[in-house]
This record gives structure tokens, C-alpha cells and sequence, in this order.
């Protein structure tokens, strides 16, 4: 593979940057086709598989997510320069918690509804000291 990373490389800077970060940049696809990006909480996460975040049912990332269910989740060590970016494609279901930690228990007199968004990548791209691989999942 010459300088390129290893799958297994990659899998474990990619599993080392998920546990490394709470939170993961979002990617959808809004308005005339610009990216919109947004910090959000991982709630649970799969491996590799599967990433959940939660948000209110009419935020912005709902609306963009139902007109287009491409994105990416991207995770980062600013220290070390290392970072890895998953596209795949958005989930929408009701929020039944997966198991989730009750930080989004719906109090009784809000009167916003959550929804839980499922991302589920097909595509992982590592970027290390100025170098990108990329592994199909």
C-alpha cells in the first residue's frame, strides 16, 4: 500500500477519534445545495456502523434530512492533525431512546417533540498528517 494506511490503520484511528470526541460535526445538505454543519452530541453508536444523534422534530436538520438523506459525521484531534469523515446517508425515527440517556426525556410541558436521527456511513475517509485514505464500509 506504499504510504497509505492499513485497513486496520484505519479502523483504529478511526475508533481511537469516535471515542476521543462527544460530539461530531454534521453534514446535511441545505438551501441551493450548500453543506450546513452542526455540532451534535453522539447519544449511542455501533461500531462503525451506526452513529444517533437527537434533535427537535422541526429543526432545520429534519427538514434538510427529509429533502436530501445524504451526509457526513466527521470527527477530529486538533492536537495530533488526525480526523476521519463518514458519508452515508440519515434514518428518521421517532424518539423512542435507543437506549439513549435521558438528556432528551421530553419534559411533559415542552412543546417540542424529539426525533431520533440514525446515520448509517458507506464510506470512511482518514485523514493523517496531510495524507487521506479511503475505505469503503
Amino acid at each position: 500500500m506504499g504510504d497509505n494506511m492499513t485497513h486496520e490503520d484505519m479502523k483504529k484511528l478511526a475508533y481511537e477519534l469516535i471515542d476521543l470526541n462527544k460530539c461530531a460535526m454534521v453534514t446535511t445538505n441545505g438551501k441551493g445545495g450548500f453543506p450546513y454543519t452542526r455540532i451534535m452530541k453522539v447519544m449511542k453508536k455501533d461500531g462503525l456502523k451506526e452513529f444517533v444523534f437527537v434533535t427537535r422534530k422541526d429543526s432545520n436538520k429534519i427538514k434538510q434530512i427529509k429533502k436530501s438523506n445524504k451526509g457526513s459525521v466527521y470527527f477530529y484531534d486538533e492536537k495530533n492533525y488526525h480526523a476521519v469523515m463518514f458519508l452515508g446517508r440519515f434514518k428518521i425515527t421517532e424518539n423512542n431512546m435507543f437506549g439513549i440517556p435521558n438528556i432528551y426525556t421530553i419534559d411533559p410541558h415542552d412543546p417540542f417533540e424529539y426525533v431520533v436521527m440514525i446515520f448509517k456511513p458507506d464510506t470512511m475517509r482518514v485523514y493523517n498528517h496531510y495524507k487521506t485514505d479511503k475505505e469503503e464500509l
